[in-house]
């Protein structure tokens, strides 16, 4: 079972697999709802295309489309805009070692780890 995470106004609920705004449940795909929890799990993390290609498509070719569109259908999800985003940030530089892209990626000013007590009930 995956942890629970509070960025107001939103719970992310691990135990239930959804997003939810206030007491309402948000419809989202599953490799959207997977971004949320990798992001969430690691707020201010630079992760690379990589790190995100493996979790969300472990031993799967696609393309970088793949993740464009899942930041996408996350930001929309979230009412959040890539011009002056509330939510899902991201900063994109070649500068990494490798040659690697980098994403640097944050959920909210403040996620919270909520307890199993805490999460949203079914």
């Amino acid at each position: 079972m995956k942890p629970s995470y509070r960025f107001d106004p939103f719970v992310l609920d691990g135990r239930a697999y959804r997003l939810m705004r206030g007491e309402m449940p948000l419809e989202l795909p599953p490799k959207v709802l997977d971004l949320l929890f990798l992001l969430a799990a690691k707020p201010g993390a630079l992760l690379t295309k990589e790190d995100i290609f493996d979790a969300l498509w472990p031993g799967v070719s696609v393309t970088d489309n793949a993740i464009t569109q899942v930041v996408s259908d996350l930001r929309q999800a979230l009412g959040d805009t890539p011009a002056s985003p509330a939510f899902v940030s991201q900063e994109v530089t070649s500068n990494v070692p490798s040659h690697r892209t980098a994403i640097t990626t944050t959920v909210g000013d403040t996620v919270e780890v909520l307890q199993a007590k805490k999460t949203v009930a079914t």
